[in-house]
């Protein structure tokens, strides 16, 4: 058995309150590509307890208590530099492995700073140092959990993001990295560690512990987004048909109560992005080859919208011919192009005014699964995060793991 393998433990789940679910092993440990730290040089510091430093077949060269701490820096041979006070170690990787619970690590690179709980290995990955921190999966959600929601926002809001996050963790693990099973960024979920969590954050994990949603007695596969407009969207015209993952192929949900739509009270519920024609025609010629074949783009046209209102189909009508495209695929060409607020939502409209592209729409996000103001305004309602649960995925239900 490898040492990622004496990280893994088993779960199974049940579901509560109702005739038990087939069983279904659960990973408790995760690894973490810290992304936001790749570089090539590294700051680390014992904030608490005490750590070993690991080398080649698990060997301790160093340890390092409270405040301690070393350099890290990439050899021109692709080795790494480990920059002691006193003198200066040359390996391949290394592991930093705490003695016992309790410890933590301040990592520091460039810009990016991270309080960390869990190990933390380092190796080189093309020209750039990767860290990885292995956690168990619960200490993981609390820097998740905050990270993806405001901590000041109600309770039960926080609790079923809480559940989200767990669940999302527990199907996708794995999907998109070889290393490691997910990343600190917002393509898997955005892990800021132990710096950023809070009393209200750790109370919604810890109280909410094990709770996932299941279909079919297994975890589902969930979203969750900023804002939806009014209206979320069934995954299957976001992500197209061929996700694997374990969940109904429903539509999304009328995102309202009889005291209005739940997220108008979201910044982003209405916006407005501006950006210069010229701009725009040379980010519609950059689109793939068979974009660049069009000629001088003449045009851009919605040819379709979906229920709720957003763009499934969009044709770019150039000099050469023209080009379909998925809503979604564009706005993800887009916000590459541009910023990652630029395009919020499918659910735009577009005009030309005075040498501008002007876009027009509501929501924030791809308007799959919960949304995360509409769950606040449940909240705020008085709703427990079963209920708010249950209003975006009808289908589902809360489970817990249990040993």
């Amino acid at each position: 058995m490898n040492g990622r393998s004496r990280l893994l433990l088993l779960l199974w789940v049940t579901l509560v309150g109702a005739a038990p679910a087939k069983d279904v092993p659960i990973r408790t440990s995760l690894r973490v590509g810290l992304r936001s730290l790749d570089g090539k040089a590294l700051s680390l510091t014992v904030g608490r307890g005490t750590f070993q430093l690991r080398a080649g077949k698990g060997r301790i060269l160093v340890s390092f208590g409270e405040g301690q701490g070393f350099d890290v820096q990439i050899r021109p041979d692709a080795r790494i530099n480990v920059v002691l006070k006193k003198k200066t170690l040359v390996v391949r990787d290394f592991l930093l492995l705490p003695k016992g619970r309790g410890g933590s690590l301040f990592v520091k690179s460039g810009q990016a700073r991270r309080y960390l709980w869990g190990s933390l290995s380092v190796s080189v990955r093309r020209g750039r140092l990767r860290a990885v921190e292995t956690l168990p999966l619960e200490d993981y959600l609390l820097g998740v959990v905050p990270a993806e929601m405001p901590a000041s926002w109600g309770m039960e809001a926080l609790k079923s993001q809480a559940i989200l996050a767990r669940t999302y963790t527990l199907v996708h693990m794995g999907e998109r990295h070889k290393d490691y099973d997910l990343c600190d960024l917002s393509h898997c979920q955005v892990y800021l560690g132990q710096g950023i969590s809070t009393a209200a954050t750790n109370r919604a994990v810890r109280e909410t512990a094990g709770r996932v949603i299941l279909f079919r007695g297994r975890p589902a596969e969930v979203f969750y987004h900023s804002t939806c407009g009014g209206a979320t969207v069934g995954p299957s015209l976001v992500f197209g048909q061929g996700m694997s993952g374990n969940s109904p192929s429903q539509p999304g949900v009328q995102d309202k109560t009889q005291k209005g739509v739940l997220c108008r009270l979201s910044p982003h519920y209405h916006w407005e992005y501006r950006v210069d024609k010229n701009r725009f025609q040379r980010f519609l010629g950059n689109l793939g080859p068979q974009a660049s074949g069009l000629g001088k783009i003449l045009k851009v046209r919605i040819l379709k919208r979906d229920k709720t209102r957003r763009v499934e189909i969009i044709e770019l009508v150039g000099r050469k011919g023209s080009l379909e495209m998925s809503g979604h695929d564009f706005r993800m060409r887009f916000l590459r192009s541009f910023s990652g607020d630029s395009l919020k939502s499918t659910m735009f409209s577009l005009n030309i005014d005075k040498g501008e592209v002007v876009f027009r729409g509501r929501g924030f996000g791809h308007g799959v699964g919960l949304c995360q103001w509409g769950a606040q305004a449940l909240a705020k309602q008085g709703y427990d995060f079963r209920k708010i649960l249950l209003h975006y995925f009808p289908w589902g239900k809360v489970g817990r793991l249990t040993k």
